[in-house]
């Protein structure tokens, strides 16, 4: 490249450099002020309760809903919410705590440190994550233990502190599971509708449940015919379904069933499944780009009007303008990390791809797994951490040491 186009993309490098750090001081401004304003509240967002069935803010006697906003599914997340008193802030404390520490690793190897202490408030109030960090739920160690697990892969292929980093990736994972619940909750909620035939059947056949009823075989209509309906309004029912064909035969049986359910729904709805299963995937994977029309329920049913109301149950005005700032900001980050890749790869020639590549890859096998395990239930809740890494690749691209090979 000849020295006057060179200095020519560089300085369009440099613009670019300074509108993602004025754009991403903006958004950490406009989270801290959340923060404060929610600091002491509990956002309510129905039906959740621990794996035990333990409810803090029943036990308290806290009244307006609020009971249903405690964490589901996790034991080990009840039981660190017990010995931190019960308090919601402490709790909160932690989580944001944890958040920032798990960031700044990630950065740090890459980063000067006013930037990866910057970068970190970045991914802190990143407006998904921060709903997270304010929740008595697990998402929010989930996502960090995810972000953590992920640098260390990182270090691990760049043959980093090889022990020491295998050792985190392992207990990172273990942390994961525990908190996702799968570790110690209830017996009969494990065995209900958890086989694969069961959760084909959520995915393929929910959206056109009641319509497809009639098509099902005899005995499996007498069998659903009192839940069916109620089963087609949410896909949480699924669950109905489910008991009242497992109550009634035996496992093998009801595989077959099920694996009748979905071949219904996709032999006659096969178009709309594939569309709704690429929604998911970019629910999942880049939240703030279809979020307006999840919320408008333009594109498909999903958890996110519900998170939405529990995010704006205290400072609706403020939730609204973070919100719609942050979308909109992911988006304009996005291209113009585009773009900044773009220059520095003309101006570098190359940018090192394979660690960051297996860290895609592993984010794709969690999409793929949570895409798949039903229709109607998308929750950007459990992805805060892929998120985050559209972040990162922006901080990488603008921070990372001038232009270096090895900055990545």
């Amino acid at each position: 490249m000849k020295n006057r186009g060179k200095k020519a993309v560089i300085h369009i490098g440099a613009v670019i450099k300074r509108i993602l750090f004025i754009g991403f001081t903006i958004q950490i401004i406009l989270g801290i002020v959340w923060m404060c304003c929610n600091f002491m509240q509990v956002q309510d967002f129905g039906g959740m309760y621990f794996a035990d069935g333990n409810s803090y803010l029943e036990d308290e006697g806290l009244s307006g809903g609020m009971a249903s906003s405690v964490g589901h599914f996790s034991i080990l997340y009840y039981n660190i919410f017990s010995l931190l008193g019960k308090l919601p802030p402490v709790m909160y404390l932690l989580q944001i705590a944890v958040a920032f520490y798990c960031g700044y690793h990630f950065l740090c190897k890459s980063l000067q440190r006013r930037y990866a202490v910057w970068g970190s408030l970045a991914l802190v109030t990143f407006p998904f994550a921060m709903q997270c960090h304010l929740a008595i739920l697990p998402y929010s160690f989930m996502g960090s233990f995810l972000l953590l697990l992920f640098s260390n892969l990182r270090r691990l292929w760049n043959k980093e502190s090889f022990l020491r980093s295998f050792g985190q990736v392992v207990v990172c994972a273990i942390l994961i599971v525990a908190m996702s619940g799968w570790i110690g909750g209830k017996k009969d909620e494990e065995e209900v509708g958890r086989s694969f035939e069961a959760v084909m059947a959520s995915r393929m056949a929910w959206p056109t449940l009641w319509v497809d009823f009639d098509r099902w075989p005899e005995e499996l209509r007498e069998i659903t015919e009192g839940v069916a309906l109620q089963a087609a309004f949410y896909p949480e029912n699924m669950k109905l379904l489910e008991e009242a064909i497992e109550s009634q035969v035996d496992a093998e049986t009801a595989k077959e069933y099920y694996r009748q359910i979905a071949e219904v729904g996709w032999t006659y709805h096969a178009p709309m499944i594939i569309r709704q299963i690429g929604w998911d995937v970019l629910g999942y994977g880049m939240t703030p780009v279809i979020f307006r029309l999840q919320l408008k329920g333009q594109s498909y049913d999903s958890y996110t009007g519900r998170n939405y109301e529990a995010m704006r149950g205290n400072a609706p005005i403020l939730t609204r303008y973070y919100i719609e700032y942050g979308c909109w900001w992911f988006c304009c980050s996005l291209i113009l990390t585009v773009v900044l890749t773009m220059v520095r790869l003309l101006v570098v020639g190359g940018i090192p791809w394979k660690a960051p590549l297996l860290i895609v890859f592993i984010s794709g096998v969690l999409i793929a797994l949570l895409t798949m395990q039903g229709a109607g239930i998308m929750d950007y809740k459990y992805t805060i951490a892929v998120n985050e890494l559209w972040l990162i690749w922006s901080f990488w691209m603008a921070f990372a040491s001038e232009y270096s090979k090895t900055s990545v």
